[in-house]
């Protein structure tokens, strides 16, 4: 049932556009402040305990919930599970954004290339237009684990609340980073929960790309498993491709678009793989 989930939650994304736009986290955001809020003059207010205290009621109440849903009917288990899968993926459309920054480029529409440039990095990031777009390039590896993957595996791994779990991580730990808060035990568990989703992207930039490339950018298997996250899945998608990071483009020119839409194929191959592994798993009664 998991995998027919996620069929449906991929449809749903990448036919049904408008989907994006209900995907609103203000809630938790505000739960959020109001629990930190109430733990004032609490030792443990700044430490990883407010984060259990704070993710951990929604994580069960979301088990809760499935759990009876399941039991009192299985159909209805099922759409609550399939409806919270669709909720947790993106926020935003990878594939959309990327080409309305390309079509942006092409069109010579400065104001918008940096806004949605700024959609896919999920920040300003001031530089010159070549360096603006091999920033999304690079962040088109990170992007793609973070609102795909990364919420297909915990879905996978823990139901609906693992996907909930994992996307409410990734909010707060966006939140604290544009913020540049010190309150840093977000990023932490959100850098945790992605540690085997990237290692997963990786193995699968190998697979449907370069193999030998992508093992040639680590210094060797020491670095699959101790590479900072966002470093892995840049140097390991370079690899994948056969591009060289390290080559500076002149400026002023045309801006060469290839190596995004290059990057954005290899993270849309990769996801097939994994489902086509999925698929397998399914039917042979592995996992489900």
């Amino acid at each position: 049932m998991n995998f027919i989930a996620i069929m449906i939650a991929l449809g749903v994304e990448t036919f049904y556009k408008p989907i994006s736009q209900w995907r609103k986290y203000q809630w938790f955001t505000r739960y959020e402040k109001w629990m930190y809020s109430k733990m004032e003059g609490f030792s443990f207010r700044d430490s990883p305990i407010s984060v259990v205290l704070i993710l951990g009621p929604v994580f069960i109440l979301t088990v809760i919930l499935t759990t009876a849903l399941y039991n009192y009917l299985a159909i209805l288990g099922f759409l609550f599970a399939t409806l919270l899968l669709i909720y947790c993926l993106g926020p935003e459309d990878l594939d959309e954004d990327v080409h309305a920054y390309l079509h942006a480029i092409e069109h010579d529409d400065d104001e918008a290339a940096s806004h949605y440039a700024e959609k896919v990095i999920g920040y300003v990031f001031a530089g010159t237009p070549s360096e603006v777009i091999r920033k999304v390039k690079a962040t088109v590896f990170i992007q793609g684990n973070s609102r795909m993957l990364g919420v297909l595996f915990w879905f996978v791994i823990l139901g609906p609340a693992g996907a909930l779990l994992y996307r409410l991580s990734d909010i707060q730990n966006r939140v604290y980073m544009s913020q540049q808060s010190e309150h840093a035990h977000y990023q932490r568990l959100f850098y945790i929960l992605s540690w085997i989703p990237v290692r997963l992207s990786v193995l699968g930039y190998a697979v449907v790309g370069s193999f030998i490339d992508t093992m040639s950018k680590w210094q060797g298997m020491a670095d699959f498993w101790k590479e900072d996250n966002d470093t892995l899945m840049i140097i390991s998608g370079m690899g994948a491709l056969q591009h060289d990071e390290n080559i500076d483009h002149e400026e002023g020119g045309p801006l060469d678009t290839t190596d995004v839409i290059e990057a954005l194929a290899l993270v849309k191959r990769t996801l097939i793989f994994w489902l086509a592994v999925l698929a397998v798993l399914t039917l042979t009664g592995t996992f489900f």
